[in-house]
């Protein structure tokens, strides 16, 4: 709970430092802009990304084995999981090592 009040304090002083009332909008580009876009249907877009994309493979995943128990996974996740250690528990490859990286340069400072 302290930390919850600690990012709302937190970002409650980057807002009112932001001095968002100083922004100003010019209309008459927005309009242009509008003008002068093209509209892509979503059908196209979804075209697009079956035939570019090898979805498969370019999301970054993991695949629990049948025995794994999703609850384990869930409680390794909340206390580890700036570690990967879920990511292991569910068959993932030692790559979700690179979580530990932040943490450790972290300490490291």
């Amino acid at each position: 709970m302290k930390n919850l009040i600690v990012l709302f304090c937190l970002f409650f002083c980057l807002a009112t430092l932001s001095k968002a009332h100083t922004y100003s909008i010019n209309t008459l580009d927005v309009d242009a802009l509008f003008e002068n876009a093209k509209e892509v249907p979503t059908l196209a877009i979804a075209a697009f990304v079956e035939t570019h994309l090898n979805t498969e493979s370019s999301l970054n995943t993991t695949k629990a084995k049948a025995g794994d128990n999703p609850v384990i996974a869930l409680v390794l996740c909340y206390f580890l999981g700036w570690a990967g250690i879920h990511r292991l528990y569910l068959g993932g490859s030692y790559v979700c090592c690179i979580y530990c990286v932040p943490v450790i340069g972290t300490v490291a400072w």
